[in-house]
């Protein structure tokens, strides 16, 4: 175990002759067991069918199972780790009150979903920091760490969540105003009612646009005007009162309206950088400059099957949905929509026209250029979004620095609204005043619980 304050690194594997062969390694004690070597046929009957299994598939399969304390060695731990795989490089910092939840995120990397990966933990609890850990067992590169930047995706809501919170403090916008109070051409199509809250929670009816928009406006900032129109002239696709997850386009829509309510005409992402990043020194951006390209991490696409996997085995475990109660609700329709082009979860998930023809190097520029699209495009750290949910957690300030005044918090996370979302195949999905996610009626987070600032579960 262990001591707080401390980094440790662990290795899983150690080099072999044979790349068939297995160690067994004694955690505790002694402390530096010697290598057992296994010869196939002593091997137990579940390890001799993995063996079969990794040479019929022709790849390694990460099957590693741990003994309990009663188990075949007595009092000892453990692990069956295949030879000559990539040794897990980390930190696993955590206070001694959270060393166990440190322990069980390495524990992961050997055992559990994070197998052949990278991925960084931090949190914080009453506005300090009690765990901060990150792991890379692909053995790709040693570049990776604690610090590296990784694509967030929808996190990237929040970001411009507490930026609409920061404008609201502010006095530069209101929840309730229509949202062509500040920008006029908006009102076309039947758009004239929508107001800021209902962009916040995804309820203006425009999930994407009836033409994909050109990736080449999304783009840097120099082509945002012509977006904007593009934008206005939509026509409002889905009635009042119809929920649908607005994936991607929630960006573009938000960062016109701030641009037209900051006084300075800033985009959502100078907003979150000059105002909020920088004064808590947070590493969070919805938009990289070119030389900040070789902070962020390769993320890696997971295939189809394994994206089921992610849907299916939460709801296998829990019997709920996106932390709905509806047993079940959505899920078949949800995972059938993913390979329907032209269903309503691929529109609202795909509505920027794509250039087939860019290199790899290309779309990586793009995608760290686009504070258009910064409902889906945020790269961040585990360290700074904990800490950017520490301020609201902790009533808009944390370590000595506020952002936001309690009562803006307060009115950000008040009102949960929880309705089926189309996007979701009819689920229940809760949004807050604010924009702040708590999905399903007995959602974990999202809703306001009192004095000090708190997002917790919603008791309404």
């Amino acid at each position: 175990m262990m001591r707080a304050g401390t980094c440790v690194e662990h290795v899983l594997s150690q080099p072999a002759e044979d790349d068939g062969a297995f160690v067994v390694r004694i955690d505790e004690p002694p402390a530096k067991p010697a290598p057992v070597h296994i010869e196939p046929a002593q091997r137990p009957p579940l390890l001799r069918l993995r063996h079969a299994l990794r040479i019929a598939v022709g790849k390694r399969l990460q099957f590693a199972p741990e003994f309990g304390p009663r188990g075949v060695l007595g009092a000892a731990s453990v692990r069956v780790v295949r030879c000559g795989a990539p040794p897990l490089r980390g930190e696993w910092w955590a206070t001694d009150q959270f060393q166990v939840v440190a322990e069980a995120y390495r524990h992961n990397f050997g055992h559990g979903r994070i197998r052949d990966g990278r991925s960084q933990l931090c949190m914080y609890r009453r506005g300090k920091k009690v765990v901060d850990a990150w792991g890379d067992s692909l053995g790709a590169d040693e570049s990776y760490s604690g610090d590296s930047l990784q694509a967030v995706f929808s996190c990237s809501k929040v970001m411009c969540a507490i930026v609409f919170g920061w404008l609201r403090d502010r006095g530069h916008i209101d929840y309730d105003a229509k949202v062509c109070t500040y920008w006029r051409e908006f009102a076309a199509g039947g758009k004239e009612d929508i107001t800021v809250q209902d962009l916040l929670k995804h309820d203006g009816g425009i999930p994407w646009l009836d033409d994909k928009v050109p990736s080449e406006l999304t783009v840097g900032t120099e082509r945002l005007d012509e977006l904007a129109a593009l934008l206005a002239a939509q026509t409002r696709i889905f009635p009042p009162g119809k929920r649908v997850y607005h994936a991607v386009i929630q960006g573009p829509l938000l960062n016109e309206l701030c641009r037209r309510a900051d006084p300075r005409r800033r985009t959502i992402a100078q907003v979150l950088s000059d105002e909020i990043a920088q004064p808590l020194g947070i590493d969070v951006y919805l938009s990289l400059r070119d030389d900040q390209d070789g902070r962020l991490a390769t993320s890696y696409t997971p295939s189809d099957l394994w994206a089921k996997y992610n849907l299916l085995a939460p709801y296998a475990a829990t019997k709920c949905f996106l932390g709905t109660d509806q047993a079940g609700a959505g899920l078949s329709e949800m995972i059938a929509n993913q390979s329907d082009l032209d269903s309503l979860y691929n529109k609202a998930s795909r509505p920027v026209a794509r250039d087939e023809d860019a290199s790899s190097d290309e779309q990586r520029r793009r995608f760290i250029n686009t504070p258009a699209l910064c409902a889906s495009n945020g790269m961040a750290n585990a360290r700074g979004l904990a800490k950017l949910g520490a301020m609201i957690v902790n009533g808009g300030e944390v370590d000595g620095v506020r952002i936001l005044r309690r009562s803006t918090v307060r009115e950000m996370c008040s009102t949960l609204d929880v309705r089926p979302d189309a996007f979701f195949g009819n689920a229940d999905m809760g949004w807050t005043r604010g924009g702040f996610c708590a999905r399903g009626a007995r959602a974990a987070c999202g809703a306001w619980r009192g004095d000090p600032a708190a997002c917790g579960a919603w008791r309404g």
